[in-house]
């Protein structure tokens, strides 16, 4: 049974005092995926307590497909959640708790630490100052996260590739010194709080070069050989008992979506993932005798045709984000298209601000204007605004919206035709208007709806079986 207690909340109470379902280790749930050859749901929830309403519908999916789900918060994303109120792991409980109350069902979730990297520009930035509080910063992330409940990690040293280097160790030097900092952390950190957590390392940083088998091997025996202190401290073998459970790959994926010049979403579908090479990485390690399994991230916007395809491969993990926001800001939009245009409007001025953002959103034939530039404003930039605690009365707003939505009963949509959303072949116009849905419930359907649909197409069905 799974006992940790970390301290949570301004009052030091424990999340075993207040939940009973509380998260597994990620080791867990990615070993049984590994063995399954199968991939996990990790599902990014970034924008604090406004992405927490959607947890109840990855929750009743989890528990109608038994199968496990992983829930995650990257850096830029904990700023979204107010240090005086509950961070990730503690929403994941409040929503697992009210399954398990209902139904008697235990949720088999983990949460997971995401990309807690080293930033680029302060590590090179030449001063020997910047490189300590750069590895500083996620060593911080650790210890916080540790604290609040997180039980899995993904150390994202992969920002500081030197990708002018000829070999695989030129080019990996720092980011394997600084994970083996980062990892350290981690180990001797759960060893002294007594308990399991999961771990995931990156090799290939997103939108780069793809990554290479050479280079997943240099990474990993580059960490075991830094880590032989760790080894000897807590009896670990890490050329038997794998350091990492997953490691990401740049496989030629991309974080969020694309458009076309009519602010039209681009299908996931156009994008070519090498998955011979993830593949190729999973069984250098099975010949070690290492279950390791990969990560792919990028998965949003994945047509369920072409899920079958990221099966028995060694992909073991899928991370998914910008679905779950395009499916909130589609319903904002159907239902609260005041409040809407209220975001895309801040979202413009930030975007105005920053020159380098202004530029990959917008090209030069297109203006600020809401009908041609909304979607790739909002998408692109509109969950970073509550990373700054001046736009939180906006989030409150959001919230509220939605909450009052479960009471204030609407019979359709207001803005019903503009909204129609059929990307993912979810549409805002798929549940009959006599339902009478009001937003959250909107909210709920659509995002269950996904879930539902790619646990199904991933043939996940039945894998929290036996894991505690």
């Amino acid at each position: 049974m799974f006992n940790y207690q970390p301290k949570v909340g301004v009052n030091g109470a424990r999340l075993g005092d207040l939940y009973q379902a509380l998260p597994v280790s990620g080791q867990k749930i990615i070993k049984k995926m590994v063995e399954a050859k199968r991939p996990v749901l990790a599902c990014n929830l970034d924008n604090g307590e406004l992405s927490a309403l959607q947890l109840p519908a990855f929750m009743q999916a989890a528990k109608e497909m038994n199968c496990p789900i992983m829930f995650e918060a990257g850096p830029g994303a904990l700023k979204a959640y107010a240090k005086d109120k509950p961070q990730l792991p503690e929403y994941c409980a409040q929503a697992a708790d009210i399954i398990l109350q209902d139904t008697g069902y235990r949720v088999i979730y983990a949460t997971h630490l995401d990309h807690n990297q080293i930033d680029a520009k302060t590590y090179y930035s030449g001063n020997p100052q910047d490189q300590e509080s750069a590895l500083q910063a996620a060593l911080d992330r650790v210890d916080f996260a540790l604290a609040q409940g997180f039980t899995s990690f993904a150390t994202d040293t992969s920002t500081i590739t030197e990708l002018d280097k000829q070999t695989a160790q030129e080019r990996l030097e720092n980011v394997i010194r600084t994970g083996i900092e980062v990892f350290r952390r981690i180990y001797l950190g759960a060893h002294e709080a007594g308990i399991e957590v999961g771990n995931e390392g990156e090799v290939g940083d997103i939108g780069k070069q793809i990554s290479t088998v050479e280079e997943a091997l240099v990474y990993y025996d580059g960490l075991v050989e830094g880590l032989k202190d760790v080894e000897q401290e807590l009896g670990i073998d890490f050329e038997k008992t794998p350091l990492i459970d997953v490691i990401a790959l740049n496989l030629g994926s991309a974080h969020g979506y694309s458009f076309d010049e009519n602010d039209k979403l681009v299908p996931y579908c156009d994008v070519t993932i090498d998955l011979k090479r993830a593949q190729e990485v999973a069984e250098a390690f099975a010949q070690r005798g290492l279950s390791i399994g990969v990560a792919l991230h990028g998965f949003s916007g994945t047509p369920v045709e072409m899920a079958p395809k990221f099966i028995g491969i060694g992909i073991a993990k899928v991370n998914i984000n910008t679905d779950w926001q395009a499916i909130m800001w589609k319903v904002l939009e159907a239902y609260h298209p005041a409040l809407y245009r209220k975001v895309f409007e801040l979202a413009r001025e930030v975007v105005k601000k920053d020159p380098a953002k202004a530029e990959k959103l917008l090209t030069d034939d297109l203006d600020y204007d809401f009908d041609h530039a909304k979607n790739r404003i909002i998408f692109g930039y509109a969950r970073k605004l509550f990373r700054d605690s001046d736009y939180w009365p906006l989030l409150e707003e959001l919230r509220l919206a939605f909450e009052q939505g479960k009471e204030k009963r609407q019979l359709k949509p207001k803005n019903h035709e503009e909204a129609q959303f059929d990307y993912l072949a979810v549409r805002i116009d798929t549940v009959p208007e006599e339902e009478g849905l009001n937003s959250w419930e909107m909210l709920i359907h659509l995002t269950k709806k996904r879930v539902l649909d790619l646990m199904w197409a991933l043939e996940t069905e039945n894998l929290a079986q036996d894991i505690i």
